[in-house]
C-alpha cells in the first residue's frame, strides 16, 4: 500500500513549504509514503514511516494499557488488539501494576509479569512495562512514560468499569493533560459512558480527549478464571502457554494441568 501525501517544511526530503502535510488512508505495516508536488508527477521520492517519525513529520501513536492481569486472558489481548486497529496505535505496551487499586491478595508481581511475557510472546506490537513504584501513578508514573515515548500521543486504554473511578482517581487533572482515552465499551451503555466524561470534563474545567469503541473480545474475567482453577475445573478463556505456566507454579492452587 503507497499513501500520497505532501508534508511542509519538516519534511525529511526537504521540499517546498507550501506543500501541505495529507495522508490519505491508515498506516499498514510495510507501506510506503510517496512525495509529489501536485505538478510534479514524474518525480516521486520514497521514504518510509519509520524516517518520517525520525524526523517529527509522523507521530508515534503509542497505547498504555495498565492493569492487574490476574492472570492475563484472551480477553485482555482481543482488547488490545481492538484498540489498536479502532485508534491506529503503533503499539500497545501492557503495563503490570504491582500493588492496583481496590484489589487485595494478587499474586507476585513476578509471576503476573511472566504470564504476560509469555502472552505476548508472539504478539510483535505489544510490549511489556515494568513499574518502579507500587501502582499506576499520575506524578510519579506519567513523567516516566512521557519520557521513555518521547514525542509520541500516549493512548491509556480502559474498560467501561474504570471510567466511573476517574474522578477519584489522585492527581487526575494532570492525567487529563497527559494523554487520551480509549475506552472499550463492554458492561454499560455508550451513552453513560459519554454522560459520565462529559461531567468529569464538566467539573475539572478543563479538555478531555478520548475515543469510544464496543468491545467485541469474549467476556472473560480473571476472577472467574481464578475460581474455575481453584475449584479444579477447567478455566475459559485461559491461554494454554499461562495454563502451563500457573500449572507449573501451583498458582490459584492449580489443580490443573496440561497434557
Amino acid at each position: 500500500m503507497d499513501i500520497l501525501c505532501a508534508l511542509p517544511a519538516r519534511c525529511p526530503l526537504n521540499v517546498a513549504k507550501e506543500w501541505r502535510f495529507d495522508v490519505q488512508g491508515k498506516e499498514q505495516p510495510g507501506a510506503r509514503i510517496y512525495f509529489s508536488p501536485p505538478s510534479d508527477e514524474k518525480n516521486r521520492r520514497f521514504v518510509s514511516w519509520e524516517l518520517l517519525r525520525r524526523n517529527g513529520a509522523i507521530v508515534s501513536r503509542v497505547g498504555i494499557y495498565a492493569g492487574t492481569f490476574d492472570p492475563i486472558h484472551a480477553g485482555h489481548l482481543a482488547f488490545a488488539r481492538q484498540a489498536m486497529t479502532a485508534c491506529n496505535l503503533e503499539k500497545v505496551f501492557f503495563l503490570v501494576e504491582p500493588r492496583p487499586r481496590r484489589k487485595q491478595g494478587v499474586k507476585a508481581l513476578e509471576h503476573r509479569t511472566a504470564m504476560v511475557q509469555l502472552a505476548i510472546a508472539d504478539q510483535p506490537r505489544m510490549g511489556v512495562i515494568m513499574l518502579e513504584q507500587s501502582r499506576f501513578n499520575v506524578t510519579e508514573t506519567m513523567p516516566k512514560l512521557r519520557k521513555r515515548f518521547e514525542g509520541a500521543e500516549l493512548y491509556l486504554l480502559m474498560g467501561d468499569d474504570v471510567v466511573n473511578h476517574l474522578a477519584h482517581w489522585p492527581h487526575v487533572d494532570e492525567l487529563l493533560n497527559s494523554v487520551n482515552f480509549v475506552v472499550g465499551i463492554r458492561n454499560e451503555k455508550e451513552q453513560k459512558v459519554r454522560a459520565t466524561l462529559a461531567t468529569l470534563k464538566r467539573t475539572r474545567g478543563m479538555h478531555l480527549n478520548y475515543e469510544l469503541f464496543e468491545s467485541t473480545f469474549p467476556k472473560y474475567s480473571s476472577a472467574s478464571i481464578r475460581l474455575s482453577i481453584k475449584r479444579g475445573k477447567e478455566p475459559n478463556g485461559l491461554l494454554p502457554v499461562v495454563q502451563d505456566y500457573i500449572a507449573e507454579h501451583n498458582l490459584y492452587s492449580s489443580t490443573i494441568s496440561r497434557a
